[in-house]
């Protein structure tokens, strides 16, 4: 398994960045891309919309909060999928982390830190979702590719208002931290080479 080297982690190795780290809460989402299919394709839910929750409604990878009982965030991301979808992949042991993402939650000074895993399957699984989604999409990774599914947002915060990229895919709009991760993939060439790279040019 492959992790982010020190110049890509964006939490820093600084002690305040640490101290960050092991204060902010912790997630983790599981990123499941199929291997056996004519192009790779990635996992991914509609949040259900609940009051208090910033990501109601968003298109997402499964994921969630570290529990006590995660030995570690890879373990968190295996939980949070299963819990979530029933789904285990093909091979549970992830062939990929990626650097961690900060977020700010709403209620809380400290932000929270996100570990994205990359774990392989055969090929697409139908889900059996739990409550806190209402849907899922399996969707080719090629189409993060396509420049006119690339679209903005005005999104509003009590720090201003910031334009922000999207992908808009039939009736569904990615953006924000999934998005964000997406963008670092492909940004990777590795990671570019393996999922999203035409394998016929």
């Amino acid at each position: 398994m492959r992790k982010p080297t020190k110049q890509s982690n964006p939490l820093g190795t600084s002690k305040f960045s640490k101290l960050v780290r092991k204060l902010s809460t912790r997630a983790a989402v599981a990123i499941v891309i199929t291997t056996k299919t004519e192009k790779p394709e990635v996992l991914l839910i509609k949040r259900a919309i609940r009051d208090g929750d910033p990501w109601s409604g968003d298109i997402a990878f499964p994921g969630g909060k570290q529990q006590t009982e995660d030995r570690n965030t890879c373990q968190t991301a295996l939980r949070e999928l299963f819990e979530e979808t029933g789904i285990t992949p093909t091979n549970t042991t992830p062939t990929y982390r990626l650097p961690d993402k900060l977020t700010r939650l709403h209620h809380a000074p400290l932000p929270m830190t996100i570990s994205p895993w990359i774990f392989e399957t055969d090929s697409p699984q139908t889900a059996k979702l739990n409550h806190e989604s209402t849907d899922f999409l399996w969707l080719p990774l090629a189409e993060f590719l396509r420049e006119d599914a690339q679209s903005t947002l005005k999104w509003k915060t009590r720090l201003g208002t910031f334009t922000m990229p999207t992908l808009e895919v039939d009736e569904h709009r990615i953006w924000g931290i999934t998005l964000s991760i997406i963008h670092g993939m492909i940004k990777n060439k590795e990671l570019f080479d393996k999922y999203f790279a035409d394998p016929k040019k």
